[in-house]
This record gives C-alpha cells, sequence and structure tokens, in this order.
C-alpha cells in the first residue's frame, strides 16, 4: 500500500529546503 506523505510542519518552506537555489534566486519572503 501507499501511504500518503505526512503533512509538512506549519513552518515548512519549499525554499528553505531546496538550499542548492542560488541566493539571488531565494524570494525575499523566507519567513
Amino acid at each position: 500500500m501507499n501511504y500518503p506523505p505526512p503533512p509538512p510542519p506549519s513552518n515548512y518552506c519549499p525554499i528553505a529546503a531546496r538550499r542548492t537555489t542560488p541566493g539571488w534566486a531565494v524570494p525575499a519572503e523566507t519567513s
């Protein structure tokens, strides 16, 4: 059976998860 992935935490940030993204490509709204 394929269980659905657990819900991300309330403070989950896809940008923060992708540290490989260049600093200039990261939006200012990181909070």
